[in-house]
């Protein structure tokens, strides 16, 4: 049985990064994804991210100018009361879809962290999204 993926529909999604998934999109394992992700999808179950941002961290960190990978650990799976839409966008700590200016637990940690490290007023750096730190090599 076939189970390899159209890897072209990946290559815009992975960029630079492509060449590190290659054998894994050839692989029996990622179809196995696929296919349980298609089945849930068609039991009416709602995946998030979308799978338009499934890759988006490797989209916005190009490879060539990756220097840090900061990881999340709180997966936030649902959606926002006010405006329907999904909690998780494809980066780590994103919040970005939040209508009200309120941040994700983890993401309030890692501001305050940054403002306990470096002594200054956390409310500096409170942002709803690390976007800025993607665009500078950092993978989220």
């Amino acid at each position: 049985m076939e189970h390899k993926m159209n890897k072209e529909s990946f290559k815009s999604k992975l960029g630079s990064w492509y060449q590190y998934f290659e054998p894994f999109l050839d692989s029996k394992e990622l179809y196995n994804i696929y296919q349980k992700l298609q089945k849930d999808s068609n039991e009416g179950k709602i995946i998030f991210p979308y799978s338009e941002n499934t890759f988006k961290a490797f989209e916005l960190c190009n490879k060539d100018d990756f220097k840090l990978l900061l990881l999340g650990s709180d997966p936030y799976p649902g959606r926002y009361y006010d405006n329907k839409l999904p909690h998780s966008t494809g980066l780590s700590f994103d919040n970005s879809n939040c209508s009200k200016n309120k941040l994700q637990p983890s993401l309030e940690y890692f501001w305050e962290g940054i403002a306990e490290e470096y002594g200054e007023d956390k409310k500096l750096y409170e942002t709803k999204d690390l976007l800025f730190l993607a665009k500078q090599g950092v993978l989220l």
